[in-house]
């Protein structure tokens, strides 16, 4: 794992609850927890609607810098957002403003540190410098911005939260594999703790999130979970992991809080 503070749980034996990191890989790969054709027509569906395009590698740089202006001490988190909204240009010329949903764990701004930068990737190598507008731990969420010429997929959100034994879908990068497709269904709603520490500013959520059964392992920080009309219904924040390293569930921030973090912020954003 490449957070700092990740690491200091990697001791926690069976059935670990950890939030989550990503690890880049060079290139876009889909795949399936299930044979079901139906499940295969929800994948075919990600790939054909460029759903797989609105989400993005995350890289969180942290560093300290000597009495020269060169960086030491450097430390990256890595994680995964996905895109709920842009500002379009109001010409050929301009530019797109794209925001973008994340874990508030994934661009954490540790205090020993003194500089901060945030790098995005999509899935097909480009990179881009983000800002990161806010952050809450009681949520885990955190909302990015970038802005660059490209006309990516934005997502919305769906209006309610998914029921118990509803189709959800995830996305993001479970040991190192780019931008993974898993199908699973909801189990329950649950409140879980993560690590005695979590709650130093990193993550704290403290209400019911969703529990469902799409794999997601190390690596699916801040990806998104579709229900079947490929609309956000929660953000992927942690994982229950066996002795194995065996994904046994996953839990996500319903949709309903995820709008509700944002709307707190009163930043003008537009839910699409």
């Amino acid at each position: 794992m490449n957070s700092i503070w990740l690491k200091k749980i990697k001791t926690i034996p069976v059935l670990i609850l950890v939030v989550l990191s990503i690890l880049v890989m060079p290139s876009c790969e889909i795949s399936s927890s299930s044979t079901d054709d139906k499940n295969y027509d929800f994948i075919n569906g990600v790939y054909e609607n460029e759903i797989i395009t609105a989400n993005f590698l995350v890289e969180f740089k942290m560093f300290q810098t000597n009495v020269f202006g060169k960086r030491v001490n450097e430390a990256t988190s890595k994680g995964s957002a996905v895109v709920f909204d842009v500002v379009k240009p109001s010409s050929t010329l301009g530019v797109y403003t794209y925001y973008l949903i994340t874990n508030n764990h994934v661009v954490y701004k540790n205090p020993i540190y003194t500089g901060f930068e945030c790098i995005i990737t999509d899935c097909y190598g480009a990179s881009y410098y983000a800002e990161v507008l806010y952050q809450d731990d009681d949520y885990d969420l955190a909302v990015l911005s970038f802005e660059c010429r490209e006309d990516y997929k934005v997502l919305s959100f769906a209006l309610f939260n998914p029921d118990a034994n509803d189709t959800v879908i995830s996305i993001g990068s479970p040991l190192g594999v780019l931008n993974a497709v898993t199908i699973g269904k909801v189990v329950e709603y649950t409140q879980i703790t993560l690590t005695k520490n979590a709650g130093e500013g990193i993550s704290n959520v403290e209400f019911d999130v969703i529990k469902h059964s799409a794999h997601v392992n190390n690596g699916s920080s801040g990806g998104v979970l579709l229900n079947k009309d490929y609309k956000i219904c929660g953000i992927n924040y942690a994982a229950e992991i066996d002795d194995k390293g065996n994904s046994v569930a996953g839990y996500a921030v319903p949709v309903t809080k995820v709008v509700e973090f944002i709307n707190m912020q009163n930043q003008g954003t537009n839910l699409s």
